[in-house]
């Protein structure tokens, strides 16, 4: 966990290594208070150009939406669960703090047949310019969410982690 005594010098090191952000997993039974605290730390610790990639369901990220929202600060929420936990008012809220401009929604399941659930779909047709697709090497299956009307396109998914990511460089695929 980084801290706020952590060196600048250690950012300044990781920074021209290529990192750009960190890391937060919402791990197990933890309080909302106790979730909120620890971000509000990494938010103090980290240089004001990384960004917070946010690993919780999403009614957690639903919870904090308002906080997060306020934070001069980009995260990226990687949703946990391969299917839906959200209400409709935790999804509502989601969508919001999408709408706000400071989070992205990492996808990490292209193929997966989990992310056929109605909250993927209605994420991407609500905000396509806020999803980035996965971490590895697109592979242009036929069944690909991204062939699919309800997903972004591959040309939507290179712009925005081009903005989320500034070392991205999209290789075309076949």
């Amino acid at each position: 966990m980084v801290n706020p005594y952590d060196s600048q010098d250690g950012f300044s090191q990781l920074a021209s290594l290529g990192v750009c952000g960190a890391r937060f997993a919402e791990n197990g039974p933890t309080s909302l208070r106790s979730i909120q605290e620890q971000l509000v730390d990494l938010h103090d610790a980290l240089p004001a150009n990384w960004h917070i990639e946010f690993e919780s369901t999403w009614t957690t990220a639903g919870l904090l939406a308002p906080l997060l929202a306020r934070m001069g600060r980009i995260f990226c929420l990687t949703p946990r669960n391969a299917k839906s936990d959200a209400s409709d008012a935790a999804l509502q809220k989601v969508l919001w703090w999408l709408d706000m401009g400071n989070a992205y929604v990492k996808f990490t399941c292209a193929r997966m047949e989990q992310c056929r659930d109605q909250i993927y779909k209605q994420v991407c047709r609500s905000t396509p310019d806020r999803v980035v697709v996965g971490s590895g090497e697109p592979t242009p299956y036929v069944e690909a969410l991204w062939m699919n009307e309800d997903f972004i396109s591959p040309e939507q998914a290179d712009s925005n982690a081009q903005r989320l990511y500034p070392f991205f460089r999209a290789r075309q695929i076949h």
